[in-house]
């Protein structure tokens, strides 16, 4: 999307083409092309990098004028952006995060297990493991109810979410971390949704991240009425 400044408002340009210019991570100049405009002031552009494409980052920057001596001349009037190319890396394992519950009530205990394990079978013994769980406040809608939901109203300030555990640690023998939490009330003025998040590194240093989730009800029982 495109604006220019008048009179101390940005609107839609005077200016119907622009040129967009891309470099790559050695100065090398990879895309010259001239857009047209739509009558919003946007445009919009894809490209294919090439397969030997230098990894990096990469330099975008969008002018009216073609020259570098008058987009030089004019910086006010060009945008500059960067982007990040990556080499491609399969990945060699897998991650999956569990609870024991799908749903808890708040004081209740939490047991989780996060396994990592490579695609040819073996398990990733004594790799790093991390991970954060934490506490989002939700608004519980329960199924076959439909009009009903328990917590609260739109017109209340929002709980914030709250970080409540995280840690390291390394796989066991058999590529498995335990982990158990008792869910102690936060304040919440309703339930809540458990987010366990976890992330296991190898020895070449490549992580994978994956994550889980379960409700947290205030209570054992919700109760509504219908007016």
């Amino acid at each position: 999307v495109v604006r220019e400044k008048r009179s101390g408002k940005w609107e839609i340009p005077e200016t119907k083409e622009a040129w967009i210019f891309i470099r790559n991570s050695r100065d090398e100049e990879i895309l010259k092309k001239k857009v047209t405009l739509s009558t919003y002031g946007s445009f919009f552009l894809s490209f294919t990098l090439a397969k030997d494409a230098p990894s990096g980052y990469y330099r975008i920057q969008v002018s009216p004028f073609e020259s570098e001596e008058e987009r030089n001349k004019h910086p006010e009037s060009r945008f500059d952006g960067s982007f990040r190319v990556e080499d491609f890396r399969p990945a060699n394992f897998e991650v999956s995060v569990r609870t024991d519950k799908e749903s808890y009530v708040f004081e209740d205990s939490c047991k989780a297990t996060i396994e990592g394990s490579y695609l040819f079978g073996a398990a990733m013994s004594g790799e790093k493991v991390s991970w954060k769980l934490r506490l989002n406040p939700t608004r519980f809608s329960p199924t076959g109810w439909k009009g009903y939901f328990f917590g609260p109203g739109w017109w209340e300030d929002d709980d914030k979410s709250q970080l409540i555990e995280s840690g390291e640690g390394k796989l066991d023998s058999s590529g498995r971390f335990y982990l158990e939490k008792s869910l102690e009330e936060v304040g919440f003025k309703g339930s809540a949704s458990l987010r366990l998040e976890a992330v296991v590194t190898d020895l070449t240093r490549q992580s994978i991240a994956t994550r889980t989730t379960a409700v947290v009800h205030r209570g054992e029982y919700y109760i509504g009425i219908n007016l």
